[in-house]
C-alpha cells in the first residue's frame, strides 16, 4: 500500500446519479495512473465526508494530497474544506495533509469547454456570425467565483468569429438563465448555442433543458441548441495532475486577494465582517489551505 494518496473532493449531491459521475471520474483518474492511490471523498450529502476519510486514511498514508473537483473556490472550498483539514492535522499530527485549490481559471477547462461546443458552433465563419453562445454557471454567492466564471465564459468565446458571448447562472445569483433568453430574444440571433459549465450532470441540466424548450417554443425563427456539459475528458484528468503536484510542492494558494471573506467587497461588507470575527480556525477558515502542510 502506497504511503501516499490522493483524496478527490466532491461536493456531494441527494441525487445519486451525479455522486455516480463523479465516482465514475476518479475510476478514469485511477485506471490513466495506476501507480496512485485515489480515494474519494464528499462535502456534505452522500459519505464518505471528508472528516471521516481523512481520519481513516490517516491510519494508513504518510501523505494526503487533498484535491477539491470543484470549478470555482467558493464557500466550500474556502470555509468547510479548509476547517475539515485543520481538524485532521490537529488529530493525526504525524501525517502531512496538503491541498490544492480548486480547478479555477485555467487553459485546460477552457479547451475542454470549448470542445464542448465546437461541433454545434461549427466551422463556417458565416454561420457563426449569427450564433451567439450562452454559457451557462450554477451561480454562487461568493463574487470571486461569479467573477471567474464569467471571466472563463469570455475566454471560452474569444476570438471565434462568434456574433455574442453571453454569461449567465441557474441560481442565487443574476442574471438567471430565462432572464438572459429575453435579452438573446432581442438581439435575433439565428442560432444559440447554450453551454452548461457543469462538470456533472444533473437537474440543474434538466431546468437549462426545460428553459431551452420554453424559449424554443416562443422564439420559432431562433434555433437553440444544447451542447454537453464537461464531463470525464483527459484534459480534466491532467489538471487533476497539476493541482496534485503543486500540493506536493507545497505551493498551492487560493486566490483570495478578491474574497469577500478577507475584504469588503462592495455588497458583502457583513460576510467580511462575520469572517474577520475571533481568532483561530474561525476566523477566515480557508486561510488554512494556505498555511506550510503538517508534516
Amino acid at each position: 500500500m502506497s504511503d501516499d494518496c490522493i483524496l478527490l473532493i466532491g461536493h456531494g449531491s441527494r441525487e445519486g446519479a451525479a455522486n455516480v459521475e463523479f465516482e465514475a471520474l476518479a475510476t478514469a483518474y485511477r485506471a490513466a495512473r495506476p501507480r496512485l492511490r485515489v480515494e474519494t471523498a464528499y462535502i456534505e450529502l452522500a459519505r464518505p465526508l471528508v472528516g471521516e476519510a481523512l481520519a481513516s486514511l490517516a491510519k494508513e498514508a504518510k501523505r494526503i494530497f487533498v484535491v477539491p473537483v470543484f470549478l470555482f473556490a467558493a464557500g466550500h472550498v474556502k470555509t468547510d474544506l479548509p476547517i475539515a483539514i485543520a481538524e485532521a492535522r490537529r488529530a493525526f499530527p504525524h501525517v502531512r495533509i496538503a491541498a490544492a485549490p480548486a480547478l479555477g481559471v485555467h487553459p485546460s477547462m477552457i479547451e475542454l469547454a470549448a470542445a464542448r461546443a465546437a461541433a454545434l458552433i461549427g466551422d463556417d465563419a458565416a454561420t457563426r456570425a449569427k450564433t451567439l453562445l450562452l454559457v451557462v454557471g450554477r451561480g454562487s454567492s461568493d463574487p470571486d467565483a461569479n467573477g471567474d466564471f464569467c471571466k472563463v465564459s469570455r475566454m471560452i468565446g474569444e476570438g471565434r468569429g462568434l456574433m455574442h458571448v453571453e454569461s449567465t447562472f441557474v441560481g442565487i445569483t443574476q442574471p438567471l438563465v430565462e432572464t438572459s433568453l429575453e435579452w438573446i430574444a432581442r438581439m435575433r440571433p439565428e442560432r444559440v448555442v447554450v453551454l452548461p459549465y457543469f462538470l456533472f450532470a444533473g437537474v440543474l441540466i434538466a431546468r437549462i433543458e426545460r428553459k431551452i424548450a420554453e424559449f424554443a417554443a416562443a422564439h420559432p425563427s431562433i434555433a437553440p441548441h444544447l451542447a454537453p456539459h464537461l464531463g470525464i475528458d483527459e484534459r480534466l484528468l491532467s489538471l487533476l495532475d497539476e493541482r496534485t503536484l503543486g500540493a506536493l510542492r507545497g505551493d498551492a494558494t487560493l486566490p483570495c486577494d478578491t474574497c469577500h471573506y478577507r475584504v469588503g467587497l462592495a455588497g458583502h461588507a457583513d460576510l467580511h465582517a462575520i469572517a474577520n470575527q475571533g481568532s483561530g480556525p474561525a476566523k477566515a477558515p480557508h486561510q488554512l489551505l494556505e498555511v506550510a502542510p503538517a508534516g
